[in-house]
């Protein structure tokens, strides 16, 4: 089985953010680089978990750079399961 992979489009849409953002966070290292470059640009399941963390810490208060740190001590099992935790903002 091969992971999904998704278009900057794709990820824009599922995230919620514009693409403009994403950028900003792979450009700050908060996102790894895609897989390929400019229309080819393949993100992960990575980079949906991180999407979907990122304003979760915000809440909680940490800053982007901080952000970053935590993400270096985290797998995608870690990520997965704050993920499945964080309540459905109404």
């Amino acid at each position: 089985m091969t992971a999904q992979e998704y278009s900057i489009q794709e990820l824009s849409e599922a995230s919620g953010l514009p693409r403009r953002t994403i950028h900003f966070y792979t450009q700050q290292e908060i996102l790894p680089p895609p897989s390929g470059a400019g229309l080819g640009a393949r993100y992960s399941e990575e980079h949906i978990l991180r999407l979907a963390l990122i304003p979760y810490f915000r809440r909680q208060g940490l800053r982007l750079d901080e952000i970053r740190v935590k993400f270096k001590e985290m797998n995608l099992e870690n990520m997965r399961n704050i993920v499945e935790r964080i309540p459905v903002q109404a």
